[in-house]
This record gives structure tokens, C-alpha cells and sequence, in this order.
């Protein structure tokens, strides 16, 4: 297996993964990925359109969202990232891609 399509196969076959972010006073957010991504506030006008499949996995029971409370003043804020980069964590002992230590790879997803 290339390291495209373990890439590839990672993404497919996981449910979740992690993203690092900060909260406005600062305080990181972290939770592992193997991506890099720029993210930004969902405008207004498309939470409508985004929100059932955003909030699906989380939310399986609500069939309508709530999107009220997605919108000021409501709590929650919806977010989407762009994807600049994908990469693989390789173990510094892989057979096939390691190099005595583990480091992390850039793939091509194409």
C-alpha cells in the first residue's frame, strides 16, 4: 500500500479525527489529525444549507438541527476547514517507510 492510499484509507475508514484551535481568549483546543487546514466561521447565509450534515455525527437523534443556535446569539459557532495538506504519521520502526524515528509524511490525495 502506497502512502497515498493509506492516507486515503485512514480518512475513509475514521470516524473521527483532531484539529488544533484556539478560542478567542487564546486557549488552545487540541485534538490529533494528520492534517493541515485553514479554518474559518461558516457565514451566516450557508448554515442552513451545512448544518444537518455537519451535525449529524455528532447529533444522530435530531433530524432538523436546531440552526438557531448556531447563529449569534446562540452558543455554538460552525466552522469548515480547507484542507492545504495531508500527511501520515510513520512509526520510526515501519518495515517499509520508517527511519529509526517516527516522523510524519506529506501524500498526495489527489
Amino acid at each position: 500500500m502506497t502512502l497515498d492510499e493509506l492516507a486515503r484509507h485512514i480518512i475513509d475508514t475514521n470516524r473521527y479525527m483532531a484539529l488544533a484551535t484556539a478560542d478567542p481568549d487564546g486557549r488552545p483546543r487540541v485534538s490529533p489529525v494528520y492534517l493541515i487546514a485553514t479554518a474559518e466561521r461558516l457565514p451566516d447565509a450557508e448554515i442552513g444549507r451545512h448544518a444537518a450534515v455537519a451535525c449529524r455525527a455528532r447529533f444522530p437523534e435530531q433530524q432538523d438541527f436546531p440552526v438557531d443556535e448556531l447563529r449569534p446569539p446562540g452558543p455554538l459557532r460552525l466552522y469548515r476547514a480547507r484542507v492545504t495538506e495531508h500527511s501520515v504519521h510513520i512509526r520510526g520502526s515501519d518495515p517499509v517507510h520508517g527511519k529509526g524515528i517516527d516522523s510524519r509524511l506529506v501524500v498526495s490525495l489527489g
